[in-house]
């Protein structure tokens, strides 16, 4: 049955096994003192240390928590930048061709399962140089969420200008301005 005891000691433990090691500690050594923005689509920005990704990885929790209470469909993902980028590198390596290998993941199955997901936690975006090829990545999965009206949340420590400076033009930051509410950490 679908309740608030069933979410805290069943779901909730396997949603934070999602975050890495030291997200999970500092989610709990820093707890939200106001509440959570409401599901939907965010751009969170400010200086290093001021409470991105903490914020951020609670709003995944109470998305993740409004998935299981309300039967939403599909994938909640909250990925790093660089790892989402790491992720579409690693498919380039050439497959195995032994009987028993895997069928190969290319670069399209993966940006197509960040396009598509349900609902979307990018954090830490634009830590990174962007190349040319990083920023088509980068737009081809923002365009399809803007289009399809799917909520994302980016962190960052770049305003809006910051990141279309930081990726040679403004078409992904225009996108996240118009998906939704800019946040800014102080």
């Amino acid at each position: 049955m679908r309740n608030e005891e069933t979410w805290e000691k069943k779901i909730f433990p396997k949603v934070m096994l999602e975050f890495s090691p030291r997200l999970q500690e500092d989610i709990f050594k820093f707890p939200i003192e106001r509440d959570v923005p409401a599901f939907g689509s965010y751009y969170i920005y400010g200086a290093i240390g001021t409470g991105k990704t903490i914020l951020a990885a609670n709003m995944y929790i109470e998305a993740r928590k409004k998935q299981y209470m309300e039967v939403i469909n599909g994938k909640f993902l909250f990925v790093v930048a660089d790892d989402l980028f790491d992720e579409v590198k690693r498919s380039f390596t050439k497959p195995d061709f032994r009987e028993d290998a895997v069928d190969h993941i290319d670069e399209f199955d993966i940006t197509d399962k960040y396009a598509e997901a349900a609902y979307l936690v990018i954090d830490d975006l634009g830590s990174s140089r962007f190349t040319d090829w990083s920023s088509a990545i980068l737009y081809r999965i923002v365009n399809y969420r803007y289009e399809h009206l799917l909520p994302t949340v980016f962190t960052s420590n770049l305003n809006l200008d910051e990141l279309g400076a930081a990726l040679g033009e403004m078409r992904v930051p225009s996108r996240i301005k118009r998906m939704g509410e800019i946040l800014k950490k102080v």
